[in-house]
C-alpha cells in the first residue's frame, strides 16, 4: 500500500491574470481545499497535510475555477505506486506553472 501526503502547492505562474482559484482532485474527489477553492497568486504557496492511501498509482489533478465557464484543467501529477520519500511534480498546462510537494511511504 502507498501513503501519499500532499504538503505544498507552489504557484510560479498563474493561469488567470489576477489570481487563481485552485482545487486539487484525486480519484474523482476534491482533496484540497475541503470545499470551494483556494485563492493563490504567483510567488505564493498553499500548505496542506492531505493524506491519500492507495493500492496503486495516485493521480492528482489541478483545476482552476472559471465560473461561469467550465473549470480549467491545469494538469495531472502521477505518483507511482512504488514511490518513496519527499518528491515533487509539476502542473504546466494552460500557461500555468505549479509545483506539488509531497511525501510517499510504502506500508
Amino acid at each position: 500500500m502507498l501513503l501519499v501526503v500532499l504538503r505544498q502547492l507552489a504557484c510560479h505562474q498563474m493561469e488567470d491574470s489576477t489570481e487563481d482559484e485552485i482545487m486539487l482532485r484525486s480519484g474523482g474527489a476534491q482533496v484540497f481545499p475541503n470545499e470551494g477553492e483556494h485563492v493563490i497568486t504567483a510567488g505564493n504557496s498553499a500548505f496542506m497535510e492531505k493524506p491519500i492511501i492507495s493500492a496503486g498509482d495516485v493521480n492528482v489533478e489541478l483545476w482552476e475555477e472559471d465560473w461561469p465557464d467550465p473549470d480549467d484543467y491545469l494538469g495531472t501529477v502521477t505518483i507511482p505506486a512504488n514511490a518513496t520519500g519527499a518528491r515533487t511534480g509539476e502542473f504546466t498546462r494552460d500557461e500555468a506553472h505549479y509545483t506539488l510537494h509531497y511525501t510517499a511511504v510504502q506500508f
